[in-house]
């Protein structure tokens, strides 16, 4: 959370298409990405890991794409602090897609979470319970 306040705000200060703020905050991660993996296996185990990546690193890869746009469209059209309130909702979503993808069983006390952390998100991010939710708050979810 700490790291995606500054990042939401400077996503929002830029004067860019959600596209173009996406595409800047992929090519600066995966540069980072790319320094600390090559620091840790060398250039060409840097090279050798981006060549095994198979298909399900290519749908990972993919997916923090679409994820990466989700959240600049989600800064533009939205407040920063709506946005960071909703990615409190990433743990819910991981369990249930662990449970679908992997079979992994999810705690009752979770199943029990799961609407309570819905229901107080909804209702921080909508200002009470008097408006529907709007694009930004929908793409952060």
């Amino acid at each position: 959370v700490m790291l995606l306040i500054p990042d939401g705000t400077m996503t929002k200060m830029v004067h860019c298409s959600p596209l173009t703020a996406a595409a800047w905050r992929l090519g600066l991660t995966s540069l980072a990405l790319a320094f600390i993996q090559s620091a840790h296996y060398g250039p060409l185990g840097l090279l050798k890991k981006i060549v095994h990546l198979g298909p399900w690193g290519l749908l990972v890869s993919a997916l923090m794409g679409l994820s990466n746009l989700g959240f600049s469209v989600a800064v533009r059209e939205t407040t920063v602090a709506n946005v960071v309130l909703c990615t409190a909702t990433s743990p819910i979503f991981a369990a249930i897609l662990g449970r679908v993808v992997l079979g992994t069983t999810i705690r009752l006390r979770t199943w029990i979470a799961m609407p309570i952390v819905f229901l107080g998100v909804a209702v921080s991010i909508s200002g009470g319970l008097q408006r529907t939710l709007d694009l930004g708050e929908i793409m952060a979810l």
